[in-house]
Order: structure tokens, then C-alpha cells, then sequence
């Protein structure tokens, strides 16, 4: 049914509208059998399916799951120059789908913002700096803390984007072998031939220069994708990279599910930040105390504690050594800084971070910005994606922030390790400690009842239950 309609528009064509038809390769939430025999046609046929990924189906019962069912199918319509995207103004239970064409590329959001890139040219990124940056900065008070780690935040974003030009998308193209050159001279040829004379033999002869040529066309193809593909490998360049090989071939939509509200659905990315907002400060919030306040623990808890000796000062040189252990593929905070911008950064731009940090320790205060973190949901497998709760957040604090960390963390572990202040049996959250050993420690220590014929004790937390589970009894071999 559906290869007989697309059969009926041509060579070339958009079809869009509510297809009726539920499947996973464009988005929706669910496959259904109509989905399957769409997605059945639009393979034989060689067509592509066009959709935001975003429910376009809103059911008036509360109690249903809005869906995908308005989308796009395109033959022989070049994807760069087109841009899809949901419009939420109207209020029919169906959302209107735009498809916006345009005879040159459209630069298509890669949902990623970037400092810097391959061609960022580094020697102009550490000069603006080292011609930029003002040492002689007041860091008396908490609030000139603030400014100063707000001033270096903002210079190296200007030099990063002032440095950095912008990258234009670029194909994959080999050259024409001599071979295809010449047979498409010869059609081209020919074909002048029977437009003047429109004689039976001279439109034979085109037509079979025209075989030839499909046919010497398929085959070198075939050739150069296997020599290519001979040469890829995952740690190839340029255009034998196996990753971006694979990510430049059509990829089924992404499905955006929406977030319920209370008795409504969140639609727009503000409706699901306030979502996420209302259900994660429900979730951590202050535990409530079984008994009331103590004055004297409050007066020792703010108490400035002067026999205590003051953090030891950081020095450029351990900056620089710290500096050079950051993973740099890691993700940057909402100020988008790198490692691999701290790794770029100029001798003059080191001595501003050490003076920065070490009045960290003087008067006792984090920057705001350094606290300030973007916070990503990501979905538990196996959750319904509808729900708030089915997802959990990460936090994605700015590097400068993990570079202040570090440094606070050389100074606490020797204090911790000399003081035996972490009990041995912790393994969560330290270094050279798994889950692993773990479970060994408990198994040795289970097998050492078993021998010793002692009564074992164990304790269990389970967080989803809030509550405790004891269980005593004694070990006995089977």
C-alpha cells in the first residue's frame, strides 16, 4: 500500500503528514505493525524519514502517552539543505511539523558549543593573554575572590573564541579515474551525434555507451569503498577515521519523550527544566533532625578554629604538574573552559591561577562561579522515560573549579592517612580501592567464620526501601 503511493509522486518528492504509523527508526516511542510495513517501504523504495524525535501526537486523556506521528518522507532531497523543527503555538492535539528548505546548506545545531577546535591557533591564544591579563589584582575580600575568578574565566574564553575560526563542513571526494572520464566523453559524444541526426543506429550506440557507463560506474565504486574501507581503522585520519566514517552514515532519530508534570505534559525544554527543577529539590533537601539544635556543637562548627595551621600555598609548578594529568577529553562546565585550555595556558596566566588559589586559602572562600555547575539528566535503563523520577543528574562543574579541587586534595590525604580518619573498610570514592576487593574482604571474612564457627553479622542499606536490614545468624558449612 504504501510503495504504491510513493510510486505515484515521481523521482522526487516530500511527503509529510500523520502517517498513522509508530516506529523507533523516527522517533517514536513504541513500534508498531503499520510502523514496521512503513519502515518496510521506505527501504525498498530508498527513501529517508524526517522527524524532530519530538512527540507531535498530544492525547486530551492525561492518562495516555503522547507519541510521534507526524513526520516527513524525502526521495532525492539533499538533508543539508533542509531544517525540520516542531511548532508549539497552536493548540490542536496535534503539533504542526516545519520543514524549511533552503538552495544553499543550512548550518545545523550540533547541540555542542566549543572554545576552541583543530584549527585553533594556540600561539595567538597564549599571546592575547600574556598581553591581556592584569596581575596586579586586589584579593582581599570574598567578594574580590569572586571578581578575579570571574575576570580569568571571561578573558580565556576571549582569547579561545578570538583564536579560534569556525569550522565549515567538508565531504569526503576521491578523484575520477581517467577510465570514467573518458566513457562519459564518449556518451556525451555520442549523444550530440543522434540529436542532429536522430538515426536508429546512433541512438543504439548511445544507448549502449550509456549501459557501459552505468555499469563501469557501479564497478569502480564498488572498488574504491573497498579500498577505502581497507584503509580505515579507529585510530585513522581524516577521512579513513573509522568513528567518523560511521557517524557521518544516516542514524535512526533520537526520541525526546516528554516529562509529566503533575497532571500535564511538560512540552517546550523550559517546561522540562522546571519539571526536573520541582521533582530534584523534593529530592535533596536537608535531611529533618530527630532532635533539636545544640548550641555548643553550632558555636564549635563556627568557630574560626585558629589553632589549626592554614592550608600550604600552591606554586606554578605544581599547577603546571596537576594541569598535565587532566584528562582533556573530558567535559567542560557551562563556561565551556577545557584541559586542554589549561594545558595552552602562558606562564603569566599560571602565576595568576597560583595567586588565585592560594587567596582561596587565606580568607577561606570558594568562588561562586567555581560552585555554580550545569547539571545533565541522564536516563535509567529500564525507568519509564515520561517520568522525572526515571532520570538522574550529573553535575558538570568548570574546570578551573576540578584544577582548585585537586589541589585542596593533595594537601587533605596525607591528613586523612596519617590520622587513620577513613576507616579501613571504606572502599567507596578512594583511590586504589574497588568494589572488587570489596567483595573479597567479605568473602574472607565469611569464610573466616565458616572456619572459626563464629556467629556473622551482616548490614544492609537499601535507599529505595529507607530502611535497615540486619541479618545475624551463624556460619555453618554445608
Amino acid at each position: 500500500m504504501f510503495s504504491d503511493f510513493f510510486k505515484t509522486l515521481g523521482n522526487r518528492f516530500i511527503a509529510g503528514g500523520d502517517w498513522n504509523a509508530k516506529h523507533s527508526h523516527w522517533g517514536s516511542r513504541i513500534t508498531v505493525t503499520r510502523g514496521k510495513e512503513l519502515k518496510k517501504s521506505i527501504d525498498a523504495n530508498h527513501l529517508r524519514s524526517m522527524s524532530t524525535g519530538e512527540p507531535t501526537y498530544w492525547p486530551t486523556d492525561s492518562n495516555k502517552t503522547p507519541d510521534l506521528l507526524d513526520f516527513f518522507i524525502t526521495k532525492n532531497i539533499c538533508l543539508r539543505n533542509t531544517l525540520i523543527k516542531s511548532s508549539l503555538d497552536g493548540s490542536s492535539d496535534h503539533t504542526p511539523v516545519i520543514l524549511i528548505l533552503s538552495p544553499i546548506a543550512i548550518p545545523h545545531d550540533s547541540g555542542t558549543d566549543y572554545l576552541h577546535n583543530s584549527k585553533t591557533d594556540w600561539d595567538c591564544f597564549r599571546e592575547y593573554l600574556e598581553s591581556n591579563i592584569d596581575l596586579k589584582l586586589s584579593l582581599k575580600t570574598n567578594e574580590e575572590v569572586d571578581n578575579a575568578s570571574l575576570y580569568i574565566t571571561n578573558l580565556i574564553q576571549v582569547a579561545a573564541w578570538t583564536s579560534t575560526p569556525e569550522l565549515k563542513a567538508s565531504s569526503y571526494s576521491v578523484p575520477t579515474p581517467l577510465v570514467v572520464k573518458k566513457k562519459v566523453a564518449e556518451k556525451r559524444r555520442l549523444r550530440r551525434v543522434w540529436q542532429l541526426s536522430h538515426r536508429a543506429s546512433d541512438k543504439t550506440k548511445l544507448n549502449r555507451a550509456i549501459k557501459e557507463l552505468k555499469n563501469l560506474l557501479a564497478e569502480t565504486t564498488n572498488d574504491m569503498i573497498k579500498k577505502r574501507l581497507e584503509k580505515m581503522s579507529p585510530n585513522g585520519h581524516g577521512a579513513y577515521n573509522l568513528w567518523k566514517a560511521t557517524k557521518s552514515l544516516p542514524q535512526p532519530q533520537q526520541c525526546s519523550p516528554p516529562i509529566r508534570s503533575g497532571s500535564t505534559w511538560a512540552r517546550t525544554d523550559q517546561e522540562k527544566s522546571e519539571a526536573f527543577a520541582i521533582h530534584l529539590s523534593s529530592v535533596f533537601k536537608p535531611n529533618d533532625a530527630d532532635t533539636p539544635e545544640d548550641p555548643e556543637i553550632e558555636a564549635i562548627l563556627k568557630q574560626d578554629l585558629q589553632m589549626c595551621l592554614p592550608l600550604r600555598h600552591t606554586t606554578p609548578k605544581e599547577l603546571t604538574k596537576i594541569i598535565s594529568k587532566m584528562n582533556p577529553n573530558k567535559s567542560p562546565g557551562f563556561d565551556l573552559i577545557t584541559p586542554r585550555l589549561l594545558k595552552e595556558l602562558p606562564r603569566k596566566c599560571l602565576v595568576f591561577l597560583t595567586i588565585l588559589f592560594n587567596a582561596t586559602f587565606r580568607t577561606s572562600h570558594v568562588p561562586t562561579l567555581w560552585k555554580t555547575s550545569q547539571i545533565v539528566m541522564i536516563h535509567k535503563p529500564g525507568k519509564p522515560p515520561n517520568e522525572a523520577s526515571s532520570y538522574r543528574p550529573i553535575s558538570l562543574t568548570p574546570v578551573l573549579s576540578k584544577l582548585w579541587e585537586r589541589i585542596v586534595l593533595e594537601r587533605l590525604s596525607p591528613c586523612l592517612e596519617i590520622n587513620y580518619v577513613i576507616p579501613d573498610h571504606q572502599y567507596g570514592f578512594r583511590k586504589h580501592h574497588s568494589t572488587i576487593e570489596q567483595v573479597h574482604r567479605v568473602y574472607s571474612t565469611i569464610r573466616q567464620c565458616l572456619e572459626q564457627k563464629n556467629t556473622a553479622l551482616l548490614l544492609f542499606w537499601t535507599s529505595n526501601k529507607r530502611s535497615i536490614v540486619y541479618g545475624i545468624g551463624t556460619a555453618v558449612q554445608n
